[in-house]
């Protein structure tokens, strides 16, 4: 069995889920969406994930932006 990092999410149905990811340093590290690593979340943005609970489908989206800082 593999070592991966995870990313606990919650549904809108209240349940927790767990995503598996093996992009990051796989130390079985379990994160938030707002701590999780850059390249976890755009791993987990490849495929659609569902709700054990609900059945509910959601997409993990990542969103970049540059800006151009001048002195």
């Amino acid at each position: 069995m593999g070592l991966y990092d995870s990313l606990l999410v919650h549904c809108k149905c209240g349940n927790e889920i767990e995503l598996q990811s093996e992009a990051g340093n796989c130390a079985m590290y379990l994160y938030n969406i707002e701590e999780c690593p850059l390249e976890i979340l755009i791993d987990l943005e490849k495929e659609e994930h569902y709700c054990d609970r609900c059945n509910k489908g959601f997409f993990i989206k990542v969103q970049h932006s540059a800006h151009l800082l001048w002195n």
